[in-house]
């Protein structure tokens, strides 16, 4: 079992789940700001219901779900939301 020594990062990754909602974007601020400290990455998440393929349709549903994440991406590299901050998208049914 590995030990771990003071210099290593206790958080490596934060997994932020989004429904692209003020509250999710308030949660996000916050985990970017916990990663920076910690020199850590951020994994957002956004998760598309079975209801909302079925209804709108899986193309038109994951597209938008995409854009979203794509601006909140370029919000981060623009400097509207805190920078400096590895980051991941997904996108999962």
């Amino acid at each position: 079992m590995a030990i771990l020594q003071p210099t290593d990062p206790l958080i490596r990754n934060i997994l932020v789940p989004t429904d692209f909602s003020q509250c999710s974007q308030k949660a996000l601020l916050s985990a970017l700001a916990i990663a920076k400290d910690n020199g850590a990455a951020v994994t957002l998440l956004h998760v598309i219901l079975p209801e909302q393929l079925f209804l709108q349709g899986k193309n038109e549903v994951e597209d938008a779900a995409w854009r979203r994440m794509r601006k909140l991406e370029a919000d981060l590299i623009t400097g509207t939301l805190p920078q400096d901050v590895a980051h991941h998208l997904l996108v999962e049914q």
